[in-house]
């Protein structure tokens, strides 16, 4: 029996391009993860990422009939920051509520919140709430640290576990938020 020599190294070379076929898209996506400088690859998110290991102050919320709860009992949260000078308040929990009623039925595991300083007068803080049925309140003594965390006005989502994890700017459509939202309640296994 004879063998072709010639035929045995072309056989082995069409293996081995096989082989190095095989292996190139996940070494490429390996190098591309691991070396990419940040946001070159893009981002699914449409807030900005907060990388905040603080929860949120343990303060009583008050729900839409005037009750007192624990913080968020476990539930998602949309904060805004309002106050006695402020133009768009009306505006961004117009695109909040928006975002909480597109959730459709995952809308129960999320509470929009107002935040409001304490001193604020009852008036103007029936005035902002009125118009967006199921807005939660929360009011506080000191706002600093959460305007701080706002910088200058937006939306932060917040964890069940009181962890600030996104932010949006105070123009922000309420459909930029309903997708974050929607992608986190989707693979949150709490809250």
């Amino acid at each position: 029996m004879s063998t072709n020599p010639e035929a045995g190294s072309r056989s082995r070379l069409i293996l081995l391009l096989l082989l190095v076929l095989c292996l190139l898209p996940p070494l490429a996506a390996w190098l591309l993860i691991r070396y990419a400088p940040p946001g070159a690859l893009g981002d699914a998110s449409r807030g900005t990422l907060l990388h905040s290991t603080q929860p949120l102050p343990n303060v009583a919320l008050i729900d839409p009939r005037g009750q007192y709860h624990g913080q968020l009992h476990g539930k998602w949260g949309i904060l805004y920051l309002g106050g006695a000078d402020c133009l768009q308040c009306s505006a961004v929990l117009g695109q909040m509520r928006e975002a909480w009623l597109s959730l459709g039925s995952r809308a129960q595991r999320v509470r929009p919140i107002l935040v409001v300083p304490a001193t604020l007068p009852e008036a103007r803080v029936q005035a902002l709430l009125q118009p967006h049925a199921g807005t939660w309140l929360w009011r506080l003594l000191d706002t600093a640290w959460l305007a701080e965390l706002l910088q200058g006005g937006g939306v932060v989502l917040v964890d069940p576990k009181g962890l600030p994890v996104l932010r949006y700017d105070a123009d922000v459509w309420y459909n930029d938020i309903a997708r974050d939202l929607k992608r986190l309640l989707r693979t949150s296994r709490i809250g």
